[in-house]
């Protein structure tokens, strides 16, 4: 698992292999929902081919379905436990890089 994009304080994107992953987080006021999906086929092809602004959709995406509290989608998407694990600690590894450089 590897971090290959980023907004900070919005969103990740990760690969492991050919998969894709999206982490993000929005802020309703009410409450902090973070969220970790699985890019679908048809959103990897999407990415591969619109590259980072086909992500920054998604997310945009992702966080209005948030304020609608429409969780159909997301949580279609959503990762395992085992996968958010690997996602938090690609996050850490790639942050321990790029502060100590």
């Amino acid at each position: 698992m590897q971090l290959i994009q980023q907004q900070a304080h919005f969103w990740e994107l990760y690969q492991a292999h050919d998969n894709y992953y999206l982490g993000f987080a929005i802020d309703t006021g009410d409450a902090m929902h973070c969220w970790y999906l699985q890019l679908t086929q048809q959103q990897v092809l999407a990415y591969q081919e619109q590259g980072v602004a086909e992500i920054e959709q998604l997310a945009k995406q992702f966080s209005q379905q948030v304020y609608q509290a429409n969780f159909t989608q997301l949580k279609a998407q959503q990762v395992d436990t085992a996968t958010q694990d690997k996602m938090q600690a690609a996050f850490k590894q790639w942050h321990q890089t790029t502060s100590s450089s």
